[in-house]
């Protein structure tokens, strides 16, 4: 028991300093069972940010649900480290370049921001500020929580796009049925206890998180960092919209 609340703890901070900014210094060895074991719990990672998101929407007095949308989406874009904007721009890069699969790959890794990536980074940044501003606690605190079991699930569902090893190849090639099973559970769990019919807005979500990672497999033969960074952003506004529109 001790040891396995070791290694659990040892890979919730590895978890945590990748997809997070908050600082923590590690100074143990890790392993590929310490990276699996963390994308398994890595809705915990969720838990965290929206445990921030929630504490914000609950003590900034604020009358304009606008400006405090915009407060919360600086705190989430702060504590996340803009990762899976990143993703998300680079992803919508390529996806809509008209490209061959291989020309779509390499727009991926360009560093520079294209029409499509720019256009989809305002169109989510705007969807926050509305949307988190709007939302209820439940919705705001589940949101982060839906959005990595999302990737979790994408990942599942994925193999590896690139030939060569990049930052998502043990994320998609150490997931399996214990991972998707952890990010339905984890889900599903802390949706009851909120909210049970928040589950509705929540099993939407991950059914279009699933046609959507089958839509870019199609489109580039599996999942890279980029793509599942964008499931991971896309998922979030998914969730945020049909909550607002279901609840």
């Amino acid at each position: 028991m001790r040891n396995l609340l070791f290694n659990s703890s040892k890979s919730i901070l590895l978890m945590i300093t990748f997809f997070t900014r908050i600082p923590i210094k590690l100074q143990s060895e890790f392993d590929d069972n310490d990276y699996k074991l963390g994308i398994i719990l890595l809705p915990i990672i969720g838990i965290v940010i929206g445990i921030g998101l929630l504490i914000l929407k609950i003590f900034t007095f604020i009358s304009s649900t606008y400006v405090l949308g915009l407060i919360l989406t600086l705190f989430y874009l702060w504590i996340s480290g803009g990762l899976h904007l990143d993703g998300l721009g680079d992803t919508l890069d390529g996806l809509f370049s008209g490209r061959d699969r291989e020309s779509q790959l390499e727009i991926m890794k360009d560093s520079r921001l294209g029409t499509f990536g720019a256009l989809g980074l305002i169109f989510v940044i705007g969807a926050y500020i509305i949307l988190l501003g709007e939302g209820t606690l439940a919705t705001v605190f589940l949101m982060p929580i839906v959005g990595k079991s999302s990737t979790m699930l994408s990942a599942y569902m994925s193999d590896y796009a690139r030939d060569e090893e990049g930052l998502g190849f043990k994320f998609i090639t150490l997931s399996d049925k214990t991972v998707r099973n952890s990010a339905f559970a984890f889900s599903f769990i802390i949706g009851i206890i909120t909210n049970y019919m928040i589950l509705i807005p929540m099993v939407l979500t991950f059914i279009i998180a699933g046609i959507t990672t089958k839509w870019i497999q199609k489109k580039i033969g599996g999942s890279t960092g980029d793509t599942l960074g964008f499931i991971n952003e896309f998922s979030q506004v998914m969730f945020l919209l049909l909550t607002n529109v279901i609840l």
